[in-house]
Formats: structure tokens, sequence, C-alpha cells
């Protein structure tokens, strides 16, 4: 007898289903979904197995943070409701620290460092059962949080647009993380749950108040609920809105920099009477973009940016800030990343060429020469990967490696020296290695430019920064070097 479907139930599958849709999910591919045994992931798996996707494979990561005996339960729970679905199941647990030991490595809080190692461990998961979609029970209410959170942390405007739909895990491998529950309530999932008889856990950290995303949905949300019963529609509004406004503004702000903004040595140079004249929203995007490339720290970009402005209309001669400096001459300023104690250190790119030409700097797609080299920069097809493709945001430096250089891969911070060793690079050519970065740092190592190391898989940052795609080849001229090859 066939099951009839509730009117709840069509509702949700007619939004999940346009959701998959957009992200070209078919209900014979393969999906890998992120299980915590929450509502919300329990609901996602329960709405695949009801629309007939066949090849769905459920992943619960123990993090391992939590009291023993709370996750013990919490996967007891996992493994009834997967085989009340007759949903493959597959439990990764993390080391008993290890979230802790990232979370110090990476500079950042527990939470952040559980996210890493999840999202890598559901790679790793996809890759094994060759899966090109991860998918995630991201609902209507976190996107409202992390737009809610945006705003009262004072972040960039393009926090505000909230949650993305979809986005790159593993580029090299094209597999995405898809959110198809975006444009559903969290209380619908519930109550479409209970319809369906399914149990799920709750995760008691959820309910910690020292965490501010908590203390948003706990003591905020219900608040605006009930005094501002619109308040989601009129966010998600804005906050697109100011997204987009965003966007223009710094694609302007870009536009400018290349114009009046030039690489120096290690800093970067512009003409003070030229950077006046320009409106001060754009200067800021300006210098926030120059010091985005010089390592300056992430969070803190637009305050930075805003006493760096001030001190440029000032004046000052020279101003030294965390993560970034200034030094005026005459109506030159020059920007340098505070490491760099505003002095330039000798060394050469890719081992023979002259100071002053240390970077190269690819500013859009193009033929590049150099003493000795030169390069080519073009778009790269996401459904053709070589050794040679990466992600990342023009303009692009290409240089050597440097000492204490490295990259943010999919699975934590990996030291360029240590992943050069590993790979089994003579020592002699490592210097030659091609490095190339970013405005958020290094995005690629590509030894695939070398002709002696075609077969070693390039060193890739993690996708979750962006970035369009580019496929990068190096001619030496009278060198071992030659094309990048697949």
């Amino acid at each position: 007898m066939t099951r009839k479907a509730s009117s709840l139930e069509r509702r949700l599958q007619n939004l999940l289903g346009a959701r998959l849709e957009a992200a070209g999910i078919h209900s014979e591919d393969p999906l890998i979904v992120a299980f915590s045994g929450g509502a919300d992931s329990t609901a996602l798996l329960a709405l695949l197995a009801r629309r007939g996707c066949t090849r769905v494979r459920a992943v619960h990561i123990r993090h391992n943070i939590r009291p023993d005996a709370e996750l013990d339960q919490e996967e007891t729970i996992v493994q009834r409701i997967a085989a009340m679905l007759q949903m493959p199941l597959d439990i990764v647990a993390l080391g008993r620290g290890e979230v802790e030991q990232r979370a110090h490595q990476l500079h950042c809080g527990v939470e952040a460092a559980a996210r890493t190692l999840r999202y890598a461990a559901l790679r790793t998961q996809a890759l094994q059962h060759g899966s090109r979609f991860v998918l995630t029970g991201h609902h209507a209410d976190d996107d409202a949080e992390t737009r809610l959170l945006a705003l009262v942390r004072g972040g960039s405007p393009g926090a505000l647009r909230g949650i993305r739909f979809s986005r790159w895990l593993d580029a090299e491998h094209h597999i995405s993380v898809i959110r198809p529950l975006l444009d559903i309530r969290r209380a619908e999932l519930m109550e479409y749950l209970r319809q369906e008889g399914l149990p799920w856990s709750e995760d008691s950290s959820n309910q910690e108040r020292i965490y501010a995303r908590n203390r948003i949905r706990l003591s905020l949300m219900p608040l605006l609920d009930r005094e501002f019963p619109n308040w989601r529609r009129t966010l998600g509004s804005l906050g697109d809105r100011v997204a987009e406004e965003h966007d223009c503004l710094l694609r302007q702000a870009r536009q400018l920099a290349d114009q009046q903004m030039s690489m120096k040595g290690n800093g970067w140079c512009l003409n003070r009477d030229a950077f006046l004249e320009v409106q001060p929203a754009l200067r800021i995007l300006m210098l926030q973009e120059a010091m985005l490339h010089l390592g300056a720290p992430a969070g803190r970009i637009w305050r930075l940016a805003k006493v760096l402005d001030k001190a440029i209309v000032a004046g000052e001669e020279t101003i030294s800030l965390p993560g970034v400096a200034i030094r005026r001459d005459g109506q030159a300023i020059m920007l340098f990343g505070a490491r760099s104690k505003l002095r330039r250190e000798r060394m050469t790119r890719l081992d023979f060429l002259q100071e002053d030409r240390y970077f190269l700097i690819l500013k859009q797609e193009g033929e590049y020469h150099a003493p000795g080299f030169a390069c080519t920069l073009a778009a790269a097809d996401p459904e053709e990967h070589t050794r040679s493709t990466l992600q990342g945001f023009l303009p692009l430096v290409v240089r050597n490696r440097q000492a204490g250089d490295f990259v943010i891969t999919a699975t934590g911070r990996k030291m360029v020296d240590d992943y050069l060793k590993e790979s089994g690079i003579p020592q002699v050519v490592r210097n030659m290695i091609p490095v190339v970065e970013d405005r958020h740092g290094i995005c690629a190592v590509l030894p695939a430019a070398l002709e002696c190391c075609s077969g070693i898989r390039p060193l890739l940052r993690n996708p979750v920064y962006g970035g369009k795609l580019f496929l990068l080849r190096i001619y030496m001229k009278g060198a071992e070097i030659s094309h990048g090859k697949p």
C-alpha cells in the first residue's frame, strides 16, 4: 500500500527538491550526509530516503570534546535512526584532545577547530565513496543566527549574506558542500520528525551560554520573534542587499588598487596625493586588500584600515600596528607586513632573479615575462583539474618559498617545507618550486611546474577561502622547468 505524504512533508520535499535541482543532484548520485543525530540532519536523511535517493551514506563525527556518557548515548541514537531509515552509517571518532590541539595550532576557538576537522573527515569519506556532494542540515534558523552574529560582531558587510547554499570542499576533486534545507525552519523539521515517529539527539553544548551563537539563539531570537515577527525576512533582505553593494564597492576598490598600488620589495607602494582623491570608503577597502595580502589579522582588518587611513590623511611619517606598518617618504607611502620591520631581506625567487624582481605580480589572465622565465595564467575548466590548477583571487604573486611559509589546507595548517620534504622533492630544487599567494596568503604550491616534479600533487589552500580557478603554467628559459602537467 502506497504511503500518503502529509501536507508538511509535501512542502518540505518541494523546498528540498528545488535546492537539490539547483545543485545538480539526482536521486541516483552518491551522497554523503553529515549526520550529527540532531533534528536537522535526521530530518534531512529521512526526507532523502522518502524521495528515493538510493545512494545516501550518513557520516557521524565523534569529536570527543563532550563527556563520554553523552557521546555514547548520542552514538546509540545515531545507530538507531540509521537502522530505522535503512541508511548506511559510518562513525568517525577523532582522538581525545585532537580538537584542542588543532585549536592551538590554528590559533582559533574549539568550535572552529572542530569544524575544520569535521569537514576534513567528511572530505575523506566523500573521496572513499566516490561522492561529489556533502550535504549538511543547516536550516533557515542557522542562517538567521549567522546573520545576527555578523551584525552584533560588526564583521564584514559581506558576512551579512549569511550561510552560502554551496561551496567547494575540495575543488581538485570536485567535491562541494551543499545545504539544501536553508529555506526551512527548524520547527518544521522537528514537527516532521514527530509525524514520522523518528527520534533525534540534543547536544548539551547547544545550551551553554558561553558561546555567542547560543546566546543569540536562546535569548535574542525569541525576543525578536515576540516583538518583531518579520525580522528574519527583513534581516535577510537587508543582508543580501548590503552584501551585494559591498561586493560592488570591493570591485571598484580592487580596480583602484590595481591602478594606484604597486608591489615594491616586500610591501605595497602608493602615491599619497592620488590616494587622498579617492572616497574614504573606497580608501578603506583598498587598504584592507593590501593588509590582507601582507598578513594582517583578518578579524581586525577594518579597524586597522581605519587607523591607517587616518594616519595617511594626517601625513604621519611612520606607524606600526598589529600585522602592518607604514612609512612615508614624501608623497610615497609604503605598507609593510609588521614582521618585515620595514626592511628587505635578501631572498631570490626561483634562485636566479634579482632582488628588485623578487615578486612577479599577475594582475589578470595573460602571459608574463621575467628574466629567466615566463608564465601564463588562464581561467581553468572546473571539470578538468590538473596539477597546475589553483584557486585564488587576483592579483596573484608567484615567488619561491620562504622560511615559515604555510598553507591552510582542508585538513589544517601545513608547513611548505614539510610538504616539500614529504613529497620527496630533491633539496636542490626546492627553492625553485613556485609558491602562489593572494590577499589571503599562500593559495598553492605547484611542484608540477618543474619537469622533474611533474608527478607530484600540488599543495592547495582550503577551498572555503573561495576564489576563481586558474591554470598556471611556467616556462623556464634554458632551465629544467617546463609546462605544468596533469
